[in-house]
């Protein structure tokens, strides 16, 4: 399958997660996070054929001490990676 397919079965995917099935619209869901992170399709490739939707927007934080783990960025970076979103850090001088 190359990208254009994906994108084209995103797209069905997508139409297909509005279902009023439960299970049919979160397996639809599914599938359609999987083949974006397998081709590396982000939400901004989708934006023509979702005009009418509104993005999703969630922000979590954690916060740790001043002793971060080194290992923290790498399993950032790696989720980022995996979901098609985008992670960062901040550290706080005070």
């Amino acid at each position: 399958m190359d990208r254009q397919d994906a994108l084209d079965k995103i797209r069905k995917c997508l139409a297909l997660s509005e279902s009023p099935n439960e299970n049919e619209a979160r397996a639809a869901l599914m599938m359609d996070r999987k083949l974006m992170a397998t081709y590396k399709i982000g939400e901004s490739e989708l934006e023509s054929a979702e005009e009418d939707r509104t993005p999703i927007t969630r922000i979590s934080s954690i916060t740790y001490t001043t002793l971060r783990d080194n290992w923290i960025p790498s399993l950032i970076r790696l989720i980022s990676e995996r979901f098609c979103c985008r992670g960062y850090t901040h550290r706080e001088h005070g």
